[in-house]
């Protein structure tokens, strides 16, 4: 995740927990959706600022991206090819994962 904010200085990582082995399907879904999150962000969302969080914790690995972007319409983007949460399903079945999108106020998106 690191090499995401070392090829472009708007783009933050932060790590928390002690890191757990993980298997490589995972390793590499978790690096995926980070990759597609911030490029949505920047590409749709005109976001400046993408800050990128994983943590380790007892229930398992959580991946959280936000951004300053200008957000969208979560009801409208709950069917079809441009429900992100749903395209993500269907990208990485074997990833045994939640994957959810909300909007935070106007200008933001998680």
């Amino acid at each position: 995740m690191t090499e995401l904010s070392e090829r472009d200085d708007r783009v933050t990582v932060r790590i928390d927990g002690d890191e757990r082995d993980l298997d490589q399907a995972t390793v590499t879904t978790l690096h995926r959706a980070a990759q597609e999150a911030v490029t949505n962000a920047r590409k749709h969302g005109d976001a400046t600022v993408v800050r990128i969080a994983v943590t380790f914790g007892a229930d398992g690995t959580r991946l959280v991206v936000t951004d300053d972007g200008r957000g969208f319409d979560l009801t409208a983007h709950r069917t079809g090819s441009a429900c992100w949460a749903c395209a993500s399903e269907q990208r990485w079945p074997a990833a045994s994962a939640q994957w959810t999108v909300d909007r935070v106020r106007a200008r933001r998106s998680r």
